[in-house]
């Protein structure tokens, strides 16, 4: 069965079918990024291979309200297509390769491609991965600010896992901006440790040597930089019964002097709730701020809704408001932004 739902001329068309009970509910909840990027369903080819396809259409009305003259709205839909790539050639060796249609780009890309070697506790991934720097936790369309620091890269990453509940990494990867450093170092590194208890309770942090390597690309307008900033993540999750409740911030250890002074030290903080009741809806509440982050709210609250088809169906709608900083943020325009409302939408089909 189709509905249609219509929110700030905003419609998104739902394909509805019935859920598994919640006790043994097979259906995908999508917590953080990485979740998202594993939304595909696997399916086995030969007794080596796998390949998990996946589908995403989103949609987002965003209402800006200026300080001096009147507010206007701006929309933006896109649509992407994953296959990820699986291939266990051994008990200890597994590669895996992550290919993604763009829509600006309008051609497929090379969004992970990766060898990984696993010998008892230990584990040594090699290639263009995403670094376990921050784990952006959102049950949202819409991410959270601190998904600025976000970052992916050319990398060596090391794990060492001594039991279930505990797990630390290190790695190094090359650096991807113009540096202008005494030593011009070309190699960047990170570090983090994760704790988990029964997957009732688990908490993070970490640490990443330059900022400026992030997705975001904080420092894209300045070229080369003499300033190293690094910065530090950490997070914490919990659950009880049908409530799961995380926090996590991410902060610049310094200031890029390449910046201005009102943005050069950037931090995000993020807290979600999520409500999962059973049946085919979840629910999930936000407060996020910022600090010192370029085109970003000072503060923002948000509620989401999840449609759960079968494991291969998600559907979420989400509503935020978000306040800036007086005289921070400025649209193309040169107008000041005072406020926000969201509206998105979000179809993931796993095949």
């Amino acid at each position: 069965m189709f509905k249609a739902f219509t929110v700030y001329g905003l419609t998104t068309f739902v394909l509805m079918t019935p859920v598994i009970g919640s006790a043994e509910q097979t259906v995908q909840r999508f917590k953080t990024l990485a979740d998202r990027r594993d939304a595909g369903i696997k399916h086995e080819i030969t007794e080596n291979l796998s390949l998990s396809p996946s589908l995403e259409f989103e949609s987002e009305v965003i209402n800006f309200n200026l300080q001096d003259v009147n507010s206007y709205r701006l929309r933006q839909r896109s649509k992407s297509a994953q296959l990820e790539i699986d291939v266990s050639a051994a008990e200890w060796f597994n590669a895996e390769a992550v290919y993604e249609y763009d829509d600006q780009l309008d051609r497929f890309i090379v969004d992970e491609a990766l060898a990984e070697i696993t010998l008892n506790d230990f584990k040594l991934e090699s290639g263009k991965l995403y670094l376990p720097f921050g784990e952006f936790y959102s049950r949202f369309v819409s991410g959270p600010a601190l998904e600025f620091a976000e970052t992916r890269g050319r990398a060596m990453v090391f794990s060492y896992e001594p039991s279930e509940t505990l797990e630390a990494a290190v790695y190094v990867f090359k650096s991807k901006v113009g540096k202008k450093l005494p030593d011009e170092n070309k190699t960047d590194w990170g570090a983090g440790i994760n704790y988990s208890e029964e997957q009732q309770f688990s908490v993070g942090v970490s640490y990443l040597s330059d900022l400026a390597e992030t997705d975001e690309k904080l420092l894209e307008d300045t070229g080369f930089y003499n300033t190293q900033v690094g910065a530090v993540s950490a997070y914490a999750n919990i659950i009880l019964g049908d409530y799961e409740v995380s926090f996590e911030f991410v902060q610049a250890t310094g200031k890029f002097t390449e910046l201005d002074e009102t943005s050069n030290q950037p931090m995000a903080w993020n807290i979600e709730l999520g409500i999962y009741p059973g049946g085919d809806i979840d629910w999930a509440l936000r407060i996020e701020g910022s600090k010192e982050l370029e085109d970003q709210p000072e503060y923002q609250l948000g509620i989401n809704s999840t449609w759960h088809g079968s494991k291969h169906l998600s559907v979420s709608l989400d509503f935020l408001h978000g306040r800036f900083k007086h005289n921070f943020v400025e649209d193309e325009s040169g107008n000041f932004i005072s406020r926000q409302s969201i509206v998105a939408a979000q179809l993931i089909f796993s095949f």
